[in-house]
């Protein structure tokens, strides 16, 4: 204890000054109520703040260190560093902070995304800034372990931690804010984009015109379409059935015309995730996102390029034979055999996947494929019964089954 005494007074004269100085905004911070012990690391910050109170201090630098700590590194001119323990003290206080802004997040996403208002927009941004704000804290608090050596299990953990999300903001004051706005704004423009649309144009009828409950059809789109337009989920449905180019391209543009007013909003979205990607250590959001995998962002570039080396000859046999296939169906005038295919001859609305036009360009001698909605319909399953059949499937392997709260809280149908 004498030892100990007197090494504390011979730093607090070879560094009085700074002592002086953290006294100084000790007190400050006791007259304001917010002080700590100096000696709290800080993820342990992280695990008194629960899922939808903001931070305050969420864009604020957390302390080095203690000042007795800092004195000795005056005096010695050595600096020991984070430990392990630290380590896993600051992962388990982040995993734990995460987990519960993930449940709020999760919460407030979920109830926007199956009803769009301003009440759920403003909700929806709410979340995703505190969601913001804290990955961009975590991810700095994260950067004091860079240099330590790390169990792979939590080497991995801190790595996820460092990139933040995969749409950083910046430190700067009210960017994460103005990030969240922006993105709730840009999907909810998309959740609720309609284009107009002949209503009473024959080859829409035939697609849209659902069947009562008594199975009949009106022969008309008053109740799919009131207002004289279709939603995203429509038009996806005469872009997979329809096999008239003309109503295609006109479908296929109609709905990108709800693609300009948003893109003001997504080039400053982009900006800000730049600009916070850039704070994180890395190039752009792009580098961000392609570090993710385990390996560096140009080495998973290369990984890309490299796989899609191998698949790019089949690609070019399989493009050059539904190109042949759809040229039979609809001409030299629409799909040249010189050409790109027109996206809008794919059967999906974004050219993804081809499926839908399985029935146009199968091979002659082909097996007839399995229509999968007919057989669902003809053995009376609805909605519920398919969800139900689902979880039926993994309770014989032993799972357990859905909790009653599924029940109580999902929406097995679109409202």
């Amino acid at each position: 204890m004498i030892i100990i005494a007197f090494k504390r007074s011979l730093l607090c004269a070879a560094a009085g000054t700074l002592l002086l100085g953290a006294c100084a905004e000790n007190t400050r911070s006791s007259e304001s109520g917010a002080s700590q012990p100096a000696s709290t690391p800080p993820s342990s910050q992280a695990t008194g703040q629960t899922a939808g109170q903001t931070d305050a201090n969420a864009n604020t630098a957390a302390p080095a260190s203690t000042t007795e700590s800092r004195a000795i590194e005056m005096i010695t001119g050595s600096n020991t560093g984070p430990t392990l323990q630290q380590a896993k003290e600051f992962l388990e206080a982040a995993e734990l902070e995460i987990k519960n802004m993930n449940a709020f997040s999760a919460r407030a996403q979920w109830v926007n995304s199956n009803f769009i208002t301003q009440d759920t927009d403003w909700l929806a941004s709410l979340s995703a800034e505190q969601n913001s704000q804290m990955s961009t804290r975590l991810a700095n608090e994260a950067k004091r372990f860079s240099g330590l050596k790390l169990p792979a299990s939590m080497a991995r953990k801190m790595d996820g931690i460092k990139r933040g999300s995969n749409f950083p903001a910046p430190e700067k004051p009210g960017a994460a804010k103005e990030l969240a706005t922006i993105m709730t704004s840009l999907n909810s423009a998309y959740g609720k984009g309609k284009f107009e649309i002949d209503t009473t144009d024959k080859r829409v009828i035939a697609i849209l015109d659902s069947q009562d409950a008594k199975g009949k059809k009106d022969g008309s789109l008053k109740d799919e379409a009131p207002e004289g337009t279709i939603n995203l989920g429509q038009a996806s449905r005469i872009i997979a059935q329809s096999r008239d180019p003309q109503l295609l391209q006109s479908v296929w543009e109609g709905w990108r015309s709800i693609a300009p007013p948003m893109k003001e909003d997504y080039a400053n979205m982009v900006s800000l995730i730049n600009e916070g990607a850039g704070e994180l250590g890395f190039a752009d959001a792009g580098a961000l996102w392609r570090s993710g995998y385990d390996m560096p962002a140009d080495a998973f570039t290369q990984e890309a390029d490299r796989l899609w080396g191998q698949v790019k000859p089949l690609y070019e046999q399989l493009h050059c034979y539904v190109r042949a296939e759809l040229n039979e169906e609809y001409g030299n005038a629409v799909v040249p055999v010189d050409q790109p295919i027109r996206a809008d001859l794919l059967g999906n609305m974004w050219g993804q996947a081809w499926g839908n036009i399985y029935d146009v360009v199968k091979p002659a001698k082909a097996a007839e494929g399995v229509d999968l909605d007919k057989l669902l319909k003809d053995a009376d399953y609805d909605a519920l019964k398919m969800v139900k059949t689902g979880e039926a499937f993994f309770t014989s392997m032993g799972f357990d089954p859905l909790p009653e709260t599924f029940w109580e809280r999902s929406l097995i149908t679109k409202p």
